[in-house]
Formats: structure tokens, sequence, C-alpha cells
């Protein structure tokens, strides 16, 4: 299997090190098929819990990630353009594994508009700085050749601060699909 493909995200299986060097010394005792059922049973149990967060995330969970994104300058272009999320994830060829994401996302986009506009308030050039620090890191890794699903997947752990605490992801994740859904954080 080509490079690329083998690091494609469908086919990425991320085991602690310990379980990786016995993964890959029994290379005869685990199947790929096993391999694919381990991973599609840890995504079904990480996006329930993820549903659960995203239905309890507050605005407190939502300060910490916006204010980490917004803390870069403002260097995109301002204004907001609605565009159809379906798509638009077929004009960034994101794949139904982040339309996954992007349902548990939803769930908060309508608490981070809220939480959004309250900072804006108080803060009139938040909402750009919030945009502004996801367009730096999205032409910063489409500079890097990412596209598709690498790409989303790259700018959800840039939204919680590759922050391991699933609290932290889902608020992230709630970000990155708020301005998916209302801007040009991807291509229109």
């Amino acid at each position: 299997m080509p490079p690329d493909e083998r690091d494609a995200p469908e086919n990425l299986l991320l085991l602690c090190a310990e379980h990786h060097r016995v993964a890959d010394r029994q290379e005869n005792t685990y199947t790929v098929e096993e391999m694919r059922r381990w991973k599609r049973e840890h995504e079904a149990q990480v996006h329930q819990q993820m549903e659960t967060i995203a239905g309890r995330m507050t605005f407190a969970e939502l300060e910490i990630v916006a204010d980490a994104v917004a803390s870069s300058p403002i260097t995109a272009k301002s204004g907001f353009n609605l565009t159809a999320v379906r798509a638009k994830m077929t004009t960034n060829q994101l794949s139904d594994r982040v339309a996954n994401d992007m349902s548990v996302g939803m769930v908060g986009a309508d608490l981070v508009q809220n939480y959004v506009a309250m900072r804006a308030s108080h803060d009139a050039d938040f909402p750009d700085r919030l945009r502004g620090g996801f367009m730096t890191e999205y032409d910063r890794l489409s500079g890097l050749g990412l596209r598709g699903d690498g790409l989303f997947l790259a700018l959800r752990s840039f939204a919680a601060a590759a922050h391991h605490d699933l609290t932290r992801q889902v608020a992230g994740l709630a970000v990155l699909v708020h301005l998916f859904r209302i801007c040009e954080v991807f291509e229109p």
C-alpha cells in the first residue's frame, strides 16, 4: 500500500506503544478485519461519548477553545456566507466519517453562535479573530498539502489545542462546525 493511502485517516488504527508492538509482532494473529472492527467499535464508542458531551456543553467549554483560537491576529477576510453544509462537504471531499463528526458538532453549533454573539457584544473584533485563527491554520495545513478528511481532522485537533480531554475536543469540534456552517473556513 502506498504511504499516502497507509496514512489516510480511514486506514489508521492508533494504539498505545505497548499494544502497537504486540500487533506488529504478531501480524498473523490479528487480521485486518479484526483490527478494522476494533477501530469501528472504538470510533462508535467515542462518537456516543461526544454526542453526550455536546448535549451538555456550556459557554465555559467554548470559552477555552475559542480564546485559544482567537488569540491569533486577524488575517481572514470579513463577512460570513451561509453555505449548505452537505454541498460544502462534497466540495471539500469530506467523507461520511467526517459527517459523523459534523453531526456531533451541529449539536453545539447553535450554542457557539450564541456564544460568539455574546462575546461580540463586548468585543466587536472577537468573531473576526476567531475566524482568523482558523483561517490561518487552514491556510498553513492546505499549504502542507492536506485535503479532505485529513484537513478536517487536523483542524479539529487544532480547535481542541490537540488536547486529549473529550469535553475540550467536543467544544472545539462545535466551534469548527459552526464556522464551517456559516463562513468560509473550507472551500465554499
